[in-house]
């Protein structure tokens, strides 16, 4: 069963995420903690831990981007 998506409390400006609910979302690249730490750790083969350790996620609206 897969939750909906975290809705802000916070009032949003008008018109700032019609995109997104069209599907055209505005993402950027997360690290995680452990794929950070691993990469410095284990470094050179760390490396491969933190490209493993990614996520998309929308600046607009918050929600992780497959």
């Amino acid at each position: 069963m897969q939750h909906p998506p975290y809705q802000s409390l916070a009032p949003q400006p008008q018109g700032t995420l019609e995109p997104c609910v069209q599907g055209h979302h505005d993402t950027t690249l997360r690290f995680g903690l452990c794929g950070i730490l691993m990469a410095i750790i284990f470094f050179p083969v760390g490396l491969l831990c933190l490209c493993l350790d990614t996520r998309r996620v929308c600046v607009r609206c918050g929600t992780v981007v497959v």
